[in-house]
């Protein structure tokens, strides 16, 4: 008899913990305004396979964890079904053991072509991170805008050097470098896209 209560303890207690957690997990999505989604699922299990509860978090609201059916080169564009909306951040999967195939989106926006690989055998937690660089491809374009101003100027100084070559080549040189300085850094700067990085932790 006492074996027995204890298995019963035992059992009590694991559905107890697990009740304990999913709550947890509807408390944050309830707290960051998310509405509590069903447990999505990915993958394919044989029978007597078990499937692997994998916890999606983010680095802030609206990110959208998303399962690659087709590799999608950065020349071409994506088609319908090339990407599988799995759920909205944070929310909780159900994994079939293996490798998978995932990447992430922002609210409606397209989906990142670039994906991870991740093999999931065991409970883990999935961190969905975006970087928006906005600010990055702004300070691009004024690097740009100012670098063409300041080069023209020095250009136009050497113009009015008069029968001075020395100052008005010195002049041609610096302007050219500023320049050139000027659009090399503002079109790295304004062609930067932003980033995405999916980490787990088992």
């Amino acid at each position: 008899m006492g074996g027995k209560a204890v298995a019963t303890c035992v059992v009590i207690a694991a559905i107890v913990t697990i009740a304990a957690a999913e709550r947890a997990s509807a408390q944050e999505a309830r707290a960051l305004g998310v509405p509590v989604a069903p447990i999505a699922m990915i993958g394919e299990v044989a029978p007597g396979v078990a499937r692997t509860r994998v916890h999606v978090t983010s680095s802030e609201r609206g990110l959208v964890l998303y399962r690659v059916t087709r590799d999608v080169r950065a020349w071409e564009p994506p088609e319908d079904g090339d990407f599988e909306r799995v759920c909205d951040a944070p929310c909780d999967i159900d994994v079939a053991p293996g490798a998978h195939r995932l990447t992430l989106g922002r609210g409606e926006d397209p989906p990142d072509p670039s994906y991870r690989a991740l093999d999931i055998a065991q409970p883990a937690e999935l961190e969905l991170r975006y970087d928006d660089r906005r600010d990055v491809r702004t300070a691009g374009w004024i690097t740009l805008g100012v670098g063409l101003d300041a080069g023209s100027l020095v250009l136009a100084g050497a113009m009015m050097a008069g029968q001075d070559e020395a100052l008005a080549t010195s002049l041609v040189v610096t302007g050219t470098i500023v320049m050139s300085v000027g659009v090399l850094v503002g079109l790295s700067l304004a062609c930067l896209g932003d980033a995405s990085d999916l980490r787990v932790r088992f």
